[in-house]
């Protein structure tokens, strides 16, 4: 069991990170048109940053769809994971030095999970008279406000007001009957396991993180290097290419590399033999604000455990194979 909560923690956050270094930029030679832009040819460059206009409201809906497949021996198992979460982002102010300060709510969250050992449904939209407690938690999070700061490049994020927004919904949820008698501490870890500051950050970064650092055209391609330290050290190239730009719409391609060092591998668990990765996908971005109005991207992931003879495993030795399909959307309304 305790195998298996390490794999699940490690699928959802090995691809959330800080970025750390970005390349220089590539000019690319073969532009397609996948998504049915028709491409404009011209030399003209230009920087693409950051510049949402103040005091408008920007209603976007994430989207998770992920298929986890897990083999131990003979036996199979199938998780399968969908979380949709509405929110709104309000540019409030813009200093001298280019950094946005925004204003964030979550509008609605809904997440399922279904597996052999377990399931969550929850939606906040359908709340009923029979809430668990993660019905409590998230319904007390929509529409509760918390800052964020990021500069015109989509990095330097930070957020504001997020500790004092949960230990509050906390407090509001110690005040029901179905959590009398319950520590705050102890709620404040299990809550702490699933949403806190660090985690929160990571998921704005995915959506910030894809500007240039040197003017681009048609046909330009830039990388960005990321380098998470948890839960194991690795690196990660993603490349995006500006494919086509029609009027103020913007198409870019992203591939990823995904890099594992081996020796770090072992010492995160001796178990542990093969761990690969992929994702690739497409970004639709608006050239004058520099918001992402529409993304698609799909990931794969391999892992396998090699455990040794024991009196747990009988004697024999156990191979686990676990393989994780993802689709990540993004969408501006």
């Amino acid at each position: 069991m305790s195998r298996f909560f390490l794999l699940f923690l490690f699928v959802f956050f090995i691809f959330s990170c800080e970025p750390k270094k970005i390349a220089d930029e590539r000019r690319g030679s073969n532009p397609s048109d996948s998504i049915g832009y028709v491409e404009q040819q011209t030399s003209n460059k230009f920087l693409l940053e950051l510049n949402p206009e103040l005091g408008k409201e920007y209603h976007f809906e994430s989207r998770l769809e992920q298929k986890i497949t897990q083999k131990i021996d003979t036996l199979n198992a199938i998780t399968n994971h969908f979380q949709k979460i509405v929110y709104v982002l309000q540019p409030k102010e813009k200093d001298t030095f280019g950094n946005f300060l925004f204003s964030v709510k979550f509008k609605t969250i809904q997440q399922n999970i279904s597996s052999q050992l377990f399931t969550v449904d929850v939606n906040t939209q359908l709340r009923s008279k029979n809430e668990t407690p993660l019905d409590i938690f998230y319904g007390n999070l929509i529409d509760k406000e918390f800052k964020l700061i990021v500069d015109k490049k989509g990095k330097n994020i930070s957020l504001l007001g997020v500790d004092s927004l949960i230990n509050s919904v906390i407090s509001q949820m110690l005040k029901l009957k179905e959590f009398k008698g319950i520590d705050k501490s102890m709620l404040s870890q299990i809550v702490g396991s699933f949403f806190n500051q660090n985690e929160l950050k990571k998921s704005f970064e995915k959506i910030f993180n894809v500007y240039p650092e040197q003017p681009v055209t048609t046909g330009s391609s830039w990388e960005i290097h990321l380098f998470p330290t948890e839960p194991i050290p690795s690196h990660i190239i993603n490349t995006f290419t500006l494919n086509s730009l029609r009027n103020d719409t913007l198409l870019v391609d992203l591939t990823s590399a995904i890099q594992f060092n081996k020796e770090k591998l072992r010492e995160f668990n001796q178990d542990l033999t093969e761990l690969t990765g992929k994702q690739n996908g497409s970004l639709v971005l608006d050239k004058r604000t520099g918001l992402v109005k529409d993304s698609k991207i799909t990931q794969q992931i391999k892992i396998v455990y090699k455990i040794p003879p024991s009196a747990q495993t009988s004697n024999k030795p156990l191979k686990i194979v676990t393989n994780v399909y993802s689709v990540f959307y993004l969408h501006l309304k």
